[in-house]
């Protein structure tokens, strides 16, 4: 990752319980508000691809551990796991730009929970995602 420090808006607090991939691709951040989490980053270069527009890899990566921790603090700490991801990418971000992921779920079950979010910034979707995350037993 680079030395760049990036702009946060207020409120947001670094994702501290994170594993060594989003090492690699943060900072990200999170914020708790009266329904739930959410996520954000500030698009970097090393986020970027060639032609300084956020990589969609990254958006994908985003979107899986924002909704992946928002399963986890939903169910209460419980550890899970992706089972599926649909994405859908709407329009693009740059280098500079505020994302954020605004994530609900749409049913849960005893081992499933079923997701779905929105990538944006400045009011405009970046990316609309549905996912499934298995609720794995704990230990």
């Amino acid at each position: 990752m680079s030395d760049e420090t990036p702009d946060v808006p207020p409120g947001y607090e670094p994702l501290t319980r994170v594993s060594p991939f989003v090492e690699r691709i943060g900072p990200l951040y999170a914020r708790r508000r009266d329904t739930g989490v959410v996520f954000g980053f500030r698009a970097l270069a090393h986020h970027a691809n060639t032609y300084g527009v956020v990589h969609g890899g990254m958006l994908m990566s985003f979107a899986d551990e924002a909704i992946g921790a928002a399963v986890w603090h939903a169910v209460g700490k419980r550890r899970c796991t992706t089972v599926s991801l649909s994405t859908d990418f709407v329009s693009s971000g740059r280098v500079g730009d505020w994302i954020e992921a605004d994530v609900e779920t749409t049913r849960q079950g005893r081992s499933m929970i079923f997701m779905r979010g929105r990538l944006h910034c400045d009011g405009r979707t970046i990316l609309s995602v549905n996912g499934i995350w298995k609720l794995l037993e704990k230990g």
